[in-house]
């Protein structure tokens, strides 16, 4: 019997938790460029942005999963001078070009956890994983094809894209544009 892709490469390789803080004006503005892994953003009262990440691998060995994701770099840049009064941050999450890391069963994934001032505007691009975002003060778009998208406590509008999954959005305060294909809309408090 044929073994599938799934059961033949079992090993996987998790990086011990990653972060870093940036300081930041009262208000962020925030873009996420992502692929793979789940994205959470929550306000704090810091004026500041917190990044934790976590790669995760799947490859045919423990080597080869850890070389993976040694090149699997998370770029986070953040300009010191605010525009119009908002720090802008940008983060991206740039795999390796060399291998087609999904070819078979190799996969890899990032979790991000972001702490956020309360007042920040943010764009989030991800294709595979689940997005929440909760209690910010600002617009939020979120581009997103293949998983769930859960938003509370927006004080701004919502502009949200979600190809494949459910959607989940409650106490938004401003204008809500909603574009889904496949999957159900769950809307209250709008």
């Amino acid at each position: 019997e044929p073994q599938t892709d799934s059961s033949r490469f079992h090993h996987g390789f998790k990086e011990p938790k990653q972060e870093k803080r940036i300081e930041t004006a009262e208000k962020v503005n925030l873009k996420i460029e992502h692929q793979h892994g789940d994205i959470e953003v929550v306000s704090w009262t810091e004026n500041a942005v917190l990044v934790e990440y976590q790669k995760t691998v799947w490859a045919e060995n423990e080597e080869m999963a850890r070389e993976i994701a040694s090149g699997i770099h998370i770029q986070i840049e953040s300009d010191d001078a605010p525009v119009n009064g908002e720090t802008p941050v940008s983060i991206k999450t740039i795999y390796p070009e060399e291998r087609n890391l999904w070819q078979g069963a190799r996969r890899a994934r990032v979790d991000y956890r972001l702490q956020v001032p309360h007042q920040t505007s943010l764009q989030v691009n991800n294709r595979h994983g689940q997005v929440s975002v909760q209690d910010l003060n600002g617009t939020v778009t979120i581009e997103h094809q293949h998983g769930n998208v859960s938003t509370h406590g927006i004080d701004g509008d919502l502009n949200l894209n979600a190809l494949h999954g459910n959607v989940d959005a409650d106490a938004i305060q401003g204008n809500v544009l909603l574009k889904g294909v496949h999957g159900q809309a769950h809307l209250s408090q709008i």
